[in-house]
Protein backbone atom coordinates (compact mmCIF):
# COMPACT_ATOMS: atom_id res chain seq x y z
CA UNK A 1 0.00 0.00 0.00
CA UNK A 2 1.00 3.27 -0.94
CA UNK A 3 0.97 6.50 -3.01
CA UNK A 4 2.92 8.81 -4.95
CA UNK A 5 1.94 12.00 -6.84
CA UNK A 6 4.35 13.62 -9.77
CA UNK A 7 4.33 15.91 -12.87
CA UNK A 8 3.12 14.27 -16.49
CA UNK A 9 4.84 16.51 -18.85
CA UNK A 10 3.84 17.27 -22.48
CA UNK A 11 5.90 16.71 -25.40
CA UNK A 12 6.60 18.70 -28.66
CA UNK A 13 8.32 17.24 -32.04
CA UNK A 14 10.43 20.37 -32.66
CA UNK A 15 10.93 17.96 -35.76
CA UNK A 16 8.61 15.04 -37.16
CA UNK A 17 9.93 13.09 -40.79
CA UNK A 18 8.06 10.26 -42.19
CA UNK A 19 10.62 7.95 -43.26
CA UNK A 20 8.70 5.13 -44.99
CA UNK A 21 5.13 2.86 -45.10
CA UNK A 22 3.49 1.69 -42.64
CA UNK A 23 3.83 -1.27 -40.96
CA UNK A 24 1.34 -3.34 -38.29
CA UNK A 25 -0.54 0.13 -38.40
CA UNK A 26 1.88 2.81 -37.71
CA UNK A 27 4.41 4.39 -39.97
CA UNK A 28 8.28 4.78 -39.77
CA UNK A 29 9.52 7.62 -38.22
CA UNK A 30 12.23 9.97 -37.08
CA UNK A 31 11.95 12.94 -34.87
CA UNK A 32 13.47 15.34 -32.11
CA UNK A 33 11.14 14.88 -29.34
CA UNK A 34 11.02 17.78 -26.59
CA UNK A 35 9.55 17.77 -23.32
CA UNK A 36 8.13 21.13 -22.35
CA UNK A 37 6.93 22.65 -18.98
CA UNK A 38 3.10 22.48 -19.10
CA UNK A 39 2.18 19.42 -17.25
CA UNK A 40 -0.50 16.93 -15.53
CA UNK A 41 -0.38 16.06 -11.78
CA UNK A 42 -0.98 12.13 -11.53
CA UNK A 43 -1.51 10.84 -8.02
CA UNK A 44 -1.15 6.99 -8.01
CA UNK A 45 -2.33 4.57 -5.37
CA UNK A 46 -2.02 1.45 -4.38
CA UNK A 47 -4.12 -0.95 -2.21
CA UNK A 48 -3.82 -4.44 -0.59
CA UNK A 49 -0.27 -6.43 -0.88
CA UNK A 50 2.29 -4.68 -2.79
CA UNK A 51 3.09 -5.97 -6.52
CA UNK A 52 -0.32 -7.89 -6.41
CA UNK A 53 -2.67 -6.46 -8.92
CA UNK A 54 -6.49 -6.77 -8.63
CA UNK A 55 -8.05 -3.87 -10.22
CA UNK A 56 -7.97 -0.42 -11.66
CA UNK A 57 -10.03 2.62 -10.91
CA UNK A 58 -9.50 5.90 -12.88
CA UNK A 59 -11.13 9.33 -11.24
CA UNK A 60 -10.51 12.27 -13.39
CA UNK A 61 -10.55 16.01 -11.49
CA UNK A 62 -11.24 19.24 -12.89
CA UNK A 63 -8.59 22.02 -12.54
CA UNK A 64 -9.03 26.03 -13.76
CA UNK A 65 -7.20 25.38 -16.75
CA UNK A 66 -9.79 23.29 -17.98
CA UNK A 67 -12.20 26.28 -18.99
CA UNK A 68 -10.64 25.88 -22.73
CA UNK A 69 -11.73 23.68 -24.92
CA UNK A 70 -10.08 19.99 -25.39
CA UNK A 71 -10.22 18.17 -21.50
CA UNK A 72 -12.88 15.59 -22.66
CA UNK A 73 -11.17 12.64 -20.69
CA UNK A 74 -12.17 9.26 -20.51
CA UNK A 75 -12.81 7.58 -17.58
CA UNK A 76 -12.25 3.67 -17.28
CA UNK A 77 -11.27 1.30 -19.49
CA UNK A 78 -10.88 4.00 -22.42
CA UNK A 79 -8.69 6.46 -20.47
CA UNK A 80 -4.81 5.36 -21.35
CA UNK A 81 -3.57 5.49 -17.74
CA UNK A 82 -5.97 2.44 -16.95
CA UNK A 83 -4.46 0.88 -20.61
CA UNK A 84 -0.91 1.65 -18.64
CA UNK A 85 -1.64 -0.07 -15.07
CA UNK A 86 -3.02 -3.01 -16.66
CA UNK A 87 0.11 -3.41 -19.17
CA UNK A 88 1.86 -3.24 -16.08
CA UNK A 89 0.27 -5.80 -13.96
CA UNK A 90 0.55 -8.13 -16.95
CA UNK A 91 3.84 -7.85 -16.93
CA UNK A 92 4.95 -7.40 -13.06
CA UNK A 93 2.36 -8.75 -11.23
CA UNK A 94 -0.09 -10.71 -12.42
CA UNK A 95 -1.70 -12.62 -9.48
CA UNK A 96 -4.56 -10.70 -7.28
CA UNK A 97 -5.10 -9.04 -4.45
CA UNK A 98 -4.45 -5.35 -4.97
CA UNK A 99 -6.53 -2.04 -6.69
CA UNK A 100 -4.63 0.70 -8.03
CA UNK A 101 -6.34 4.22 -7.61
CA UNK A 102 -5.61 6.70 -10.84
CA UNK A 103 -6.40 10.17 -10.57
CA UNK A 104 -5.26 13.09 -12.85
CA UNK A 105 -5.68 16.73 -12.76
CA UNK A 106 -5.41 17.80 -16.44
CA UNK A 107 -3.64 20.78 -18.37
CA UNK A 108 -2.83 19.23 -21.24
CA UNK A 109 -4.93 19.06 -24.04
CA UNK A 110 -6.00 15.86 -25.50
CA UNK A 111 -5.79 15.14 -28.86
CA UNK A 112 -3.52 17.87 -29.72
CA UNK A 113 0.23 16.35 -30.65
CA UNK A 114 1.48 17.14 -27.26
CA UNK A 115 1.03 13.57 -25.78
CA UNK A 116 -1.37 14.60 -23.16
CA UNK A 117 -2.73 10.80 -23.04
CA UNK A 118 0.73 8.63 -23.28
CA UNK A 119 2.46 11.35 -20.50
CA UNK A 120 0.21 11.08 -18.10
CA UNK A 121 0.53 6.78 -18.86
CA UNK A 122 4.28 6.72 -18.47
CA UNK A 123 3.81 8.53 -15.21
CA UNK A 124 1.65 5.94 -14.15
CA UNK A 125 4.09 3.31 -14.91
CA UNK A 126 7.20 5.27 -13.40
CA UNK A 127 4.69 5.22 -10.28
CA UNK A 128 3.96 1.73 -9.86
CA UNK A 129 7.23 0.70 -10.91
CA UNK A 130 8.47 2.64 -7.53
CA UNK A 131 5.30 1.92 -5.27
CA UNK A 132 5.54 -2.42 -6.30
CA UNK A 133 9.52 -2.21 -6.00
CA UNK A 134 9.90 -3.79 -9.29
CA UNK A 135 13.39 -4.71 -10.31
CA UNK A 136 12.72 -3.16 -13.28
CA UNK A 137 15.42 -0.29 -15.21
CA UNK A 138 14.04 2.13 -17.50
CA UNK A 139 14.54 0.51 -20.85
CA UNK A 140 12.20 -2.76 -19.21
CA UNK A 141 9.80 0.18 -18.50
CA UNK A 142 9.90 1.28 -22.36
CA UNK A 143 9.83 -1.93 -23.86
CA UNK A 144 5.84 -2.09 -21.45
CA UNK A 145 5.26 1.29 -22.74
CA UNK A 146 5.49 0.64 -27.06
CA UNK A 147 2.56 -1.64 -26.17
CA UNK A 148 0.58 1.21 -24.60
CA UNK A 149 1.37 3.91 -27.28
CA UNK A 150 4.03 4.76 -29.72
CA UNK A 151 4.45 7.95 -27.83
CA UNK A 152 4.92 6.20 -24.25
CA UNK A 153 8.83 5.34 -24.54
CA UNK A 154 9.50 8.96 -24.63
CA UNK A 155 7.42 10.34 -22.36
CA UNK A 156 8.82 7.58 -19.60
CA UNK A 157 12.43 8.83 -20.33
CA UNK A 158 11.19 12.47 -19.88
CA UNK A 159 9.40 11.99 -16.78
CA UNK A 160 11.98 10.18 -15.46
CA UNK A 161 14.66 12.99 -16.14
CA UNK A 162 12.02 15.63 -14.74
CA UNK A 163 10.91 13.65 -11.76
CA UNK A 164 13.99 13.03 -9.67
CA UNK A 165 12.04 11.88 -6.62
CA UNK A 166 11.63 8.79 -8.23
CA UNK A 167 15.18 7.44 -8.80
CA UNK A 168 15.16 7.51 -12.53
CA UNK A 169 16.97 10.61 -13.41
CA UNK A 170 20.42 9.51 -13.41
CA UNK A 171 19.73 6.20 -15.30
CA UNK A 172 21.87 6.87 -18.94
CA UNK A 173 18.43 6.55 -20.99
CA UNK A 174 16.55 9.51 -18.74
CA UNK A 175 16.38 12.38 -21.17
CA UNK A 176 14.01 15.80 -21.93
CA UNK A 177 15.15 15.42 -25.15
CA UNK A 178 15.64 12.69 -27.94
CA UNK A 179 15.86 11.39 -31.14
CA UNK A 180 12.91 8.84 -31.88
CA UNK A 181 12.74 6.61 -34.48
CA UNK A 182 11.02 3.47 -35.38
CA UNK A 183 7.30 4.07 -34.30
CA UNK A 184 8.75 6.27 -31.80
CA UNK A 185 10.22 3.84 -29.53
CA UNK A 186 14.35 3.37 -31.08
CA UNK A 187 15.31 6.69 -28.40
CA UNK A 188 18.78 8.37 -28.49
CA UNK A 189 19.09 11.00 -25.44
CA UNK A 190 20.08 14.48 -26.87
CA UNK A 191 21.15 17.50 -25.68
CA UNK A 192 17.33 19.77 -24.53
CA UNK A 193 16.81 22.63 -26.97
CA UNK A 194 16.18 25.70 -24.19
CA UNK A 195 13.90 28.89 -24.42
CA UNK A 196 10.44 28.87 -24.49
CA UNK A 197 7.44 28.12 -26.84
CA UNK A 198 4.21 29.51 -27.07
CA UNK A 199 1.14 26.49 -27.76
CA UNK A 200 -1.73 27.58 -29.75
CA UNK A 201 -4.63 25.32 -30.23
CA UNK A 202 -7.16 25.50 -32.53
CA UNK A 203 -10.57 24.70 -31.48
CA UNK A 204 -10.65 20.91 -33.29
CA UNK A 205 -9.42 17.59 -32.19
CA UNK A 206 -7.28 15.91 -35.35
CA UNK A 207 -7.22 12.15 -35.96
CA UNK A 208 -4.04 11.03 -36.26
CA UNK A 209 -4.30 8.05 -38.40
CA UNK A 210 -6.21 10.51 -40.95
CA UNK A 211 -3.33 12.56 -41.21
CA UNK A 212 -0.92 9.72 -41.96
CA UNK A 213 -3.39 8.66 -43.81
CA UNK A 214 -3.68 11.77 -46.33
CA UNK A 215 0.41 11.54 -45.92
CA UNK A 216 0.51 7.94 -47.72
CA UNK A 217 -1.85 9.67 -50.56
CA UNK A 218 0.26 12.95 -50.57
CA UNK A 219 3.70 11.34 -51.42
CA UNK A 220 1.39 8.50 -53.38
CA UNK A 221 0.89 11.51 -55.89
CA UNK A 222 4.01 12.12 -58.42
CA UNK A 223 3.82 15.74 -57.20
CA UNK A 224 2.88 14.86 -54.04
CA UNK A 225 6.77 15.37 -52.03
CA UNK A 226 6.89 18.19 -49.01
CA UNK A 227 8.69 21.08 -50.38
CA UNK A 228 10.58 20.37 -47.00
CA UNK A 229 12.22 17.54 -45.01
CA UNK A 230 13.52 17.86 -41.68
CA UNK A 231 17.48 17.50 -41.42
CA UNK A 232 17.23 15.89 -38.33
CA UNK A 233 20.86 14.84 -37.70
CA UNK A 234 21.70 18.68 -37.94
CA UNK A 235 19.15 19.40 -35.78
CA UNK A 236 20.86 16.61 -33.46
CA UNK A 237 23.74 18.16 -33.75
CA UNK A 238 22.94 21.85 -33.79
CA UNK A 239 21.63 20.83 -30.06
CA UNK A 240 25.13 19.19 -29.09
CA UNK A 241 27.05 22.92 -30.30
CA UNK A 242 24.78 24.93 -28.75
CA UNK A 243 24.88 22.56 -25.13
CA UNK A 244 28.34 22.74 -25.29
CA UNK A 245 28.57 26.67 -25.92
CA UNK A 246 25.95 28.00 -23.57
CA UNK A 247 26.02 29.38 -20.38
CA UNK A 248 23.71 28.27 -16.81
CA UNK A 249 20.35 27.47 -17.77
CA UNK A 250 18.52 29.91 -16.01
CA UNK A 251 20.32 32.36 -18.78
CA UNK A 252 17.56 34.24 -20.37
CA UNK A 253 18.36 34.07 -23.88
CA UNK A 254 20.26 30.72 -25.53
CA UNK A 255 22.34 30.46 -28.13
CA UNK A 256 21.72 31.75 -32.39
CA UNK A 257 18.01 30.68 -32.76
CA UNK A 258 18.76 30.38 -36.30
CA UNK A 259 21.24 27.29 -35.28
CA UNK A 260 18.64 25.04 -33.98
CA UNK A 261 15.22 26.88 -35.15
CA UNK A 262 16.04 26.62 -39.00
CA UNK A 263 15.66 22.63 -38.82
CA UNK A 264 12.21 22.20 -36.92
CA UNK A 265 10.53 21.29 -39.43
CA UNK A 266 7.34 18.68 -39.52
CA UNK A 267 6.19 16.90 -42.96
CA UNK A 268 2.54 16.21 -42.02
CA UNK A 269 1.85 20.35 -41.51
CA UNK A 270 1.07 20.70 -44.65
CA UNK A 271 -1.68 17.94 -44.96
CA UNK A 272 -2.47 18.71 -41.79
CA UNK A 273 -3.46 22.15 -42.82
CA UNK A 274 -5.20 20.99 -46.05
CA UNK A 275 -7.48 18.75 -44.06
CA UNK A 276 -7.99 21.02 -40.97
CA UNK A 277 -8.03 24.58 -42.26
CA UNK A 278 -7.57 26.29 -38.81
CA UNK A 279 -4.16 24.42 -38.70
CA UNK A 280 -2.60 26.87 -41.65
CA UNK A 281 -4.74 29.53 -40.28
CA UNK A 282 -3.16 29.49 -36.90
CA UNK A 283 0.34 29.35 -38.53
CA UNK A 284 -0.56 32.59 -40.60
CA UNK A 285 -2.07 34.03 -37.86
CA UNK A 286 0.85 33.42 -35.60
CA UNK A 287 3.00 35.06 -37.94
CA UNK A 288 0.81 38.00 -38.10
CA UNK A 289 0.84 38.25 -34.24
CA UNK A 290 4.40 38.02 -33.60
CA UNK A 291 7.93 37.16 -34.78
CA UNK A 292 8.86 34.25 -33.13
CA UNK A 293 12.19 32.27 -34.56
CA UNK A 294 10.32 29.25 -36.00
CA UNK A 295 6.50 28.34 -36.33
CA UNK A 296 5.64 24.50 -36.78
CA UNK A 297 2.94 21.98 -36.04
CA UNK A 298 3.64 19.19 -33.05
CA UNK A 299 3.24 15.88 -34.43
CA UNK A 300 0.17 15.10 -36.03
CA UNK A 301 -1.54 18.40 -34.48
CA UNK A 302 -3.48 20.68 -34.08
CA UNK A 303 -1.29 22.15 -31.79
CA UNK A 304 1.05 25.33 -33.52
CA UNK A 305 4.46 26.09 -31.69
CA UNK A 306 5.68 29.12 -32.05
CA UNK A 307 9.35 28.92 -30.96
CA UNK A 308 12.06 31.57 -29.40
CA UNK A 309 15.47 30.93 -28.09
CA UNK A 310 15.00 33.69 -26.08
CA UNK A 311 12.49 32.59 -22.89
CA UNK A 312 11.94 36.08 -21.89
CA UNK A 313 10.81 36.96 -25.45
CA UNK A 314 8.49 34.09 -25.80
CA UNK A 315 7.10 34.73 -22.21
CA UNK A 316 5.95 38.60 -23.55
CA UNK A 317 4.86 36.94 -26.89
CA UNK A 318 2.89 34.98 -25.16
CA UNK A 319 0.81 37.39 -23.53
CA UNK A 320 0.27 39.44 -26.46
CA UNK A 321 -0.89 35.91 -28.53
CA UNK A 322 -3.16 35.34 -25.40
CA UNK A 323 -4.73 38.56 -25.68
CA UNK A 324 -5.51 38.62 -29.32
CA UNK A 325 -6.84 35.01 -29.84
CA UNK A 326 -9.28 35.65 -26.33
CA UNK A 327 -10.69 38.71 -28.51
CA UNK A 328 -12.22 35.80 -30.75
CA UNK A 329 -13.39 33.42 -27.45
CA UNK A 330 -16.45 31.41 -29.85
CA UNK A 331 -13.21 30.15 -31.69
CA UNK A 332 -12.08 28.58 -28.28
CA UNK A 333 -8.03 28.82 -28.52
CA UNK A 334 -5.73 27.12 -26.57
CA UNK A 335 -2.64 29.69 -26.00
CA UNK A 336 -0.23 28.40 -23.33
CA UNK A 337 3.43 29.89 -22.38
CA UNK A 338 6.03 26.53 -22.36
CA UNK A 339 9.27 26.33 -21.15
CA UNK A 340 11.57 23.84 -22.93
CA UNK A 341 13.02 21.16 -20.48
Amino acid sequence: MGNISLRAFAKINLSLDVTGEPQNGYHPIRSVMQAIGVHDDIAVETKGRAGLYGGVSVKIDASTDMAAPGFSVPSGKGNIMYRAAVAMADHFCPLSGTGISLRVVKRIPVSAGLAGGSTDAAAVMLALARLWALDADLPALMRVGASVGADVPFCLIANAKLNPALGFADAGSASACALAEGIGEALTPLASARGGAILVKPNLAVSTARVYGLWDEYVADAAGLPPERPDTDALARALARTEASRGPREAASDAPANDISKYMVNVLEPVAARAYAAVGETIERIRGLIAPDRVFMSGSGPTVVAYFADRAEAEEAAARCARAFAAQPAEGYYVRFAELM
